[in-house]
């Protein structure tokens, strides 16, 4: 089969991205041609895709593919573009990826008569009229609980993680050396984006590293970029200056280089954080802190994986209960060595039997399967029954 997937966000580092990425490989793999079509982006980020198997192609509007110039005009001539490549290039099969690209996407899957595949990143469940006859993806249990509130099927596909690269091993010096990394002490882990939206699980992160006094030294390296760099880089130079018995933060700035983000997990004692940076370290075989947002922390283990796992990982679980404790003293169980040998045993053999891109992949391919082919009168239908709400989130 010849799938076209499309994203619809800027290109950037980021879960979403490495996701579309493990499944790319595991489908040419099994036999599949994939077109990635996407905006312009950086080489070093656009490269991971050429290298899983990927033809990578560039909108040449983006604006009127995501429907940011001219409203309604702007994605039909967005549909137009896409519609081109679906003929020229024989596509299958319509994947889409998020919801600014979902409107001029599905139009161009019913001018070709195209089955179309819609997958919603992570985040919380929000309404954006995902088109009856078009397959719907999502990432948690909590994201299909919230469309089969609405009367919406939804399959859920955990295992997303290209376990070739993210796998037990040991730190390349030259990986620590390059960070100025420290051998000593506890060595903690963290991975997200360092914008706005983060700012929460951010502040969980170095608050810990803040109110840390212990009499081992407790090292947290943050790896990713975003607009808030330079005020954390002024707090960790702050942090730093401190007395050696408190906590040190160490900025990475970002990394698109999935094998040196591997190479820092196995660095570490153990990961702290949320989202896919959980499911990759465990796949490491790391011991995982999920943070929330009101400063919790909770060591995952077996008792609470499903729990945290059908909030996608996100901490969001913590809304609906008060957790067993708060800040460091979670955070001291990265001390117990024999806890952590156990929780470094559970996190492998839970993301070998959970996580693989490799599973994921069979599990899409049975979602193409039962994609039907769209015509124009359902996207006529689709728009006729869709919320306007649902279509201003779409264009925005």
């Amino acid at each position: 089969m010849k799938i076209l997937i499309a994203l619809g966000q800027d290109m950037t580092i980021g879960g979403h991205f490495n996701t579309t990425q493990a499944w790319v490989r595991e489908l040419k793999r099994r036999g599949h041609t994939i077109v990635v079509l996407s905006k312009a982006g950086p080489p070093d980020l656009i490269k991971p895709f050429v290298d899983a198997g990927a033809q990578v192609r560039v909108f040449s509007r983006p604006e009127f593919v995501t429907g940011r110039r001219f409203a309604a005009g702007g994605y039909l001539l967005g549909a137009l573009e896409i519609a081109r490549l679906l003929r020229r290039d024989q596509i299958d099969l319509v994947q889409l990826h998020d919801s600014p690209v979902l409107n001029s996407g599905y139009f161009a899957a019913c001018l070709t008569r195209r089955p179309c595949v819609y997958l919603q990143a992570g985040g919380e469940h929000r309404n954006i009229g995902v088109p009856s006859k078009c397959e719907l993806v999502v990432l948690s249990e909590e994201q299909r609980k919230g469309y089969e509130a609405e009367g919406i099927c939804a399959t859920v596909i955990l295992a997303r993680i290209d376990q070739e690269v993210f796998c037990p091993g040991q730190c390349e010096s030259e990986v620590s050396d390059m960070y100025r990394l420290p051998a000593n002490g506890r060595r903690l882990i963290a991975a997200l984006r360092l914008e706005g939206a983060k700012k929460p699980w951010l502040d969980t992160i170095v608050g810990l590293v803040e109110a840390y006094g212990g009499a081992e030294p407790l090292h947290v390296a943050l790896a990713g970029g975003g607009q808030l760099y330079s005020q954390i880089e002024k707090t960790a130079s702050f942090l730093n200056a401190r007395e050696r018995k408190f906590g040190r933060l160490h900025l990475l700035g970002p990394i698109p280089d999935q094998n040196r983000m591997c190479d820092l997990y196995r660095w570490s004692d153990a990961f702290i954080g949320n989202g896919r940076g959980v499911m990759e370290a465990m796949s490491t075989g790391k011991p995982a802190f999920v943070v929330g947002e009101q400063g919790e922390v909770e060591l995952i283990a077996e008792d609470n994986i499903e729990e945290i796992g059908n909030e996608n990982f996100s901490g969001r679980h913590f809304r609906k209960r008060a957790t067993k404790s708060k800040m460091g003293d979670e955070l001291l169980q990265v001390f117990d060595d024999k806890l952590m040998c156990h929780c470094a045993s559970f996190s492998l053999a839970y993301a070998r039997a959970n996580f693989s891109a490799a599973q994921g992949a069979i599990e899409l391919e049975t979602v193409h399967c039962r994609a039907r082919q769209n015509r124009l009168r359902d996207l006529l239908m689709w728009l006729l029954r869709r919320p306007k709400r649902s279509v201003r989130a779409g264009l925005s």
